[in-house]
């Protein structure tokens, strides 16, 4: 017996793999399935071995797939018990995006958790894990000329909530924080839709995450990062980055009055448009014009070259984004169609069943998959979780859970999760190259049934 622990394999690329070279020295679990067909993905349990006697650092194992394309590229997935137990996919005679031929990605290893590994796109232009900041720019040619409604991103779910900078009796950083990381390593990791929370706070605008709880009739919560740093982390990765950047205002307070904290007025919603104002490189259109037919180059190669693009969405009345606003990039919720609605549960199997079958039922819309558990006043009074530790069970579940849920016409426009890391934006991108194949194949059989 040892230590054991999950990796799941995603193949988000057109070609199925084939097992090939497995090699294994005292590992009680070493054994890879001999095909992952395309489109789907594999979690396959590893054991290292800790028998008294044995060396464990020498521990290690090694696995090779066969990618069935015309150049037949192979990658490894290997484990090693020399400086702590690890995993790591090398890359043995291709490249990824950010990742050359010959190099490694280090995977990293949880005892009685997951890890993953993905890979996408076509033969000679595959994506990965470790994928570059600009990975849309990096995908461009493939993405560039779909519709916003046909790309799958990234998103962070109470996005401003990486820190605990204020707020009620009550509030804990295990009930109240939402990221590890601040809005500027979100963006790095690879989110492009920004779930931002303001309140008023001492005067000042900020972040938070607040409800209201009738049992005490008072609003509780936090507060986390001040707007104005928000405002400065987007205008420095957009200053090196070229991406599209979708950033949603919704769930205000106004934590200087009273005990139940009410929502923005038209007045307090016109002052933080004011201080949105201070964003570079807004995307302004006419409101008429603003929808997600648009394409990704619409909004990021507009003229020919990259630029980037951030899309100001805030959840109010149309008739509240005055001229003085909505000719300066800032528009209301209704213009994107947004479908979003959360499962309310900290049941991962009954949270992925609603968000599924709201995916299903719901693909014509800009289609949000809330793949985030929600504390239950049981969870809070006891302590026995938190916002991160459900994070840990929900999050490592995507790759083995959506993938073989997508079809050309079922898919999420946005993954929304807490504590986001980098592995999301590879798994978007396996998602995307799922949709391509399917729309390619979905438009030759319609040309094939008009013509009979």
């Amino acid at each position: 017996m040892g230590q054991g622990g999950w990796i799941d394999i995603v193949n988000g690329t057109t070609y199925d793999w084939t097992r090939g070279y497995v090699h294994s020295y005292q590992m009680s679990a070493w054994d890879f399935p001999s095909v992952i067909k395309a489109g789907t993905s594999a979690s396959v349990y590893i054991e290292f071995r800790e028998k008294l006697g044995d060396k464990w650092e020498d521990d290690g194992g090694e696995v090779e797939f066969v990618i069935q394309s015309t150049q037949s590229p192979r990658f490894q997935i290997q484990a090693g018990g020399k400086g702590g137990y690890t995993l790591q996919a090398w890359f043995s005679n291709f490249w990824t995006q950010n990742n050359p031929s010959g190099s490694t990605i280090r995977l990293g290893w949880k005892h009685n958790g997951h890890v993953n590994f993905v890979l996408s796109g076509l033969s000679g232009n595959f994506s990965s894990t470790n994928p570059p900041s600009a990975w849309m720019q990096a995908n461009r040619d493939t993405l560039g000329s779909r519709t916003l409604k046909q790309i799958c991103i990234p998103g962070s779910h109470d996005a401003g909530m990486s820190v605990m900078n204020g707020g009620t009796a009550f509030a804990t950083p295990g009930n109240s924080l939402t990221q590890s990381f601040g809005i500027g390593a979100q963006l790095a990791a690879g989110s492009r839709y920004f779930d931002i929370r303001p309140v008023i706070s001492g005067g000042h605008f900020k972040t938070g995450h607040y409800s209201y709880v009738g049992s005490v009739l008072q609003t509780i919560g936090a507060n986390g990062q001040y707007i104005s740093d928000i405002i400065n982390e987007i205008n420095t990765f957009t200053s090196q980055n070229a991406e599209l950047i979708i950033i949603k205002f919704s769930h205000t307070f106004n934590t200087d009055v009273g005990r139940t904290y009410p929502s923005f007025t038209q007045a307090e919603w016109e002052r933080l448009f004011n201080d949105l104002l201070s964003i570079h490189n807004r995307y302004i259109t006419s409101a008429a014009n603003l929808t997600t037919d648009l394409t990704l180059n619409d909004f990021i190669c507009p003229a020919g070259g990259p630029v980037p693009a951030v899309l100001i969405i805030a959840d109010v009345e149309s008739d509240w984004i005055t001229d003085k606003y909505n000719n300066q990039g800032i528009y209301p919720l209704s213009s994107i169609n947004l479908y979003d609605s959360y499962a309310n549960s900290d049941s991962p199997d009954a949270t992925i069943s609603d968000q599924l079958q709201k995916m299903r039922d719901n693909s014509s819309q800009y289609f949000l998959l809330s793949w985030t558990l929600t504390l239950q006043a049981a969870d809070i009074i006891s302590g026995r979780a938190t916002i991160k530790s459900l994070a840990e069970t929900m999050n490592p579940l995507l790759y083995s859970r959506l993938t073989g849920n997508v079809t050309n016409s079922v898919y999420p426009s946005i993954i929304y999760v807490d504590y986001i890391d980098s592995n999301v934006a590879p798994l978007a991108m396996a998602i995307n190259t799922r949709i391509t194949s399917l729309l390619q194949v979905g438009s030759l059989v319609s040309k094939i049934t008009s013509k009979l």
